[in-house]
């Protein structure tokens, strides 16, 4: 199984699961040393320029990026008050 297709199955998930999921990815990061990190984040740029190169990725503009990322931060900041629609399981974590 590639990661393109763990990823398509884990957004298919429901939103709790995957708050379950991404809770449970990023605590297994923890066991990772500096090296191992700062390694990972080393080869991040050629993984993506590798997916660029074959044509694997999902572009998107940068205008469209800003536009979004504006977006969100504004509903957001408008939302400040709201609970969050999901509960992370970070229950455990206390």
């Amino acid at each position: 199984m590639t990661i393109t297709e763990l990823k398509s199955i884990a957004l298919g998930l429901p939103p709790e699961e995957q708050a379950e999921l991404a809770c449970d990815l990023l605590l297994s990061l923890d066991s990772l040393s500096e090296q191992e990190i700062e390694q990972l984040w080393l080869e991040e740029p050629s993984r993506r320029d590798a997916e660029i190169d074959a044509g694997t990725a999902k572009l998107i503009p940068g205008d469209q990026v800003q536009s979004r990322s504006r977006s969100t931060v504004v509903t957001q900041l408008d939302n400040e008050a709201a609970p969050p629609r999901v509960q992370p399981p970070l229950a455990r974590l206390k």
